[in-house]
């Protein structure tokens, strides 16, 4: 639910950088209706990590006599990126020059890719473009009376 609302947010922002940063390639509304040619694509990364435990399994060993094993390392180079958006998910393959490796990237990214489907059902990314940081929301002005409230936790 974080991812989705997160994308939400940014994604208005995110598909107006991606415009002007590849102003001739069209950006699709939804990852369902992904034409042939090359687009744009707006959504969250998830890295489908295999090494990655799963908690079900991680509560079925725990109750039998074995010792759970975890590995020290969740990485490997097996691991895989997925876009999403509230709508589907779409397997990605990085074909592009100067793209980040997939060890590099963390799931929850809210990215714009370009590229196009392959053959194989996967997005073939040819490049890609961060949403960035948020502007400042100005605060308002500052107070102009000398009293102020301070709230101390934790102490």
């Amino acid at each position: 639910q974080l991812y989705f609302s997160r994308l939400a947010e940014m994604s208005a922002r995110m598909r107006a950088k991606a415009k002007a940063q590849w102003p001739d390639t069209q950006v699709v509304d939804k990852l369902l209706t992904i034409p042939e040619e090359t687009c744009i694509l707006v959504g969250t990364l998830y890295k489908e990590m295999k090494l990655k435990p799963n908690a079900l399994d991680e509560y079925t060993k725990s109750r039998s006599d074995k010792p759970v094993e975890t590995p020290d390392v969740l990485c490997s180079e097996d691991d895989s990126m997925v876009l999403e958006d509230s709508h589907a998910r779409i397997p990605l393959s990085f074909i592009g020059k100067d793209l980040p490796r997939i060890g590099t990237l963390v799931s929850g990214i809210v990215v714009a890719v370009k590229g196009k489907n392959s053959k194989s059902g996967e997005f073939a990314v040819e490049e890609l473009t961060y949403a960035g940081i948020p502007a400042k929301k100005h605060a308002g002005d500052p107070p102009t009376s000398d009293k102020f409230m301070v709230l101390v936790s934790g102490l």
